[in-house]
């Protein structure tokens, strides 16, 4: 198995697409038709980025949409908590 962090990898680019989708999903400020249409733009982006560029980038990201999809679950719970 290859770990160099200076060449793409296919498996981190589909884990960040996934993680991005996830945290626009659950966020619950957006209306419906905002979250529409950026379900697909942001996933589409971050995938085609992190697929052609270094895994380091693609790690960073990952990390990045894995903080932002944590503070969207407890955005959402806390606000459910609320009513």
């Amino acid at each position: 198995m290859d770990t160099q962090l200076a060449r793409p990898d296919l498996w981190l680019a589909l884990a960040v697409a996934v993680l991005s989708y996830a945290a626009i999903w659950l966020n619950p400020a957006m209306s419906a038709q905002a979250k529409s249409l950026l379900q697909v733009l942001p996933v589409l982006i971050s995938f085609f980025v992190v697929w052609h560029l270094a895994a380091a980038l693609g790690l960073y990201w990952a990390g990045s949409s894995s903080v932002n999809l944590l503070q969207s679950a407890l955005l959402r719970r806390r606000l459910r908590a609320s009513r």
